[in-house]
């Protein structure tokens, strides 16, 4: 049974590698309580090594934004064309209703392709989040491991005995997405490799995004 001391000083030995990498992220809020707390927490998983839980929510992070703008944009274009008196933007429920019966139960598929047709996303982050769509979100929010490691081939060494003695095979180039017993850790090696990475890009694209849908926002 490991200690607590070991798993603190192996934790802090992550955290002082990883801190650097995430530490203008986590300090510098997007201003939106709808998305801050993702934010937050997806920067504490990375600084302490837990690199597919930070996947996996930065999955969610990226799909919750783009319905939030879509609800967002969609309602306050309606608006425009409404009576918008004091009782109907005291009235959330009804204010934010037509756009989340638009868009809250769509695939991402179809949210990002509305985001790019209202102009939230150029054709170029439409194409990457078509990328991440498949690689990241459905192949770790479906445990699909075709998708995560495609064609990956890795050295396999097998054994045998004779005679009560072991031989090393000739070593073999196997394809990972087809042994489910060597996926879990190299799922462990590929979230450590990616999801910083991942992270960075989808939180630079919402700052990039956020004020054009809400220009009042902060935009560091």
């Amino acid at each position: 049974m490991r200690k607590f001391i070991d798993i603190y000083d192996e934790r802090y030995m992550i955290f002082l590698k990883n801190y650097p990498l995430v530490e203008e992220k986590y300090n510098t809020p997007y201003g939106m309580p709808e998305l801050d707390p993702l934010r937050h927490e997806i920067s504490l998983c990375l600084m302490f090594g837990f690199h597919q839980a930070a996947i996996t929510l930065t999955n969610h992070l990226i799909e919750w934004y783009v319905k939030l703008m879509l609800i967002y944009k969609d309602s306050i274009e309606k608006s425009k064309s409404k009576d918008a008196s004091k009782s109907n933007y005291d009235n959330l429920e009804s204010y934010f209703e037509e756009g989340i019966n638009s868009y809250m139960g769509k695939d991402m598929s179809i949210t990002i392709n509305k985001a790019k047709s209202m102009g939230i996303f150029t054709k170029e982050q439409w194409k990457k989040l078509d990328e991440i769509r498949e690689d990241f979100r459905n192949a770790f929010s479906h445990a699909d491991s075709s998708k995560i490691f495609k064609d990956i081939e890795i050295e396999v060494t097998g054994l045998s005995t004779t005679n009560g003695t072991f031989k090393s095979e000739s070593p073999l180039l196997r394809r990972i997405s087809k042994n489910p017993i060597m996926q879990g850790q190299m799922k462990v090696n590929f979230a450590e490799l990616h999801a910083i990475e991942y992270f960075t890009f989808i939180d630079d694209l919402i700052r990039e995004t956020l004020p054009k849908v809400i220009p009042s926002i902060n935009k560091k």
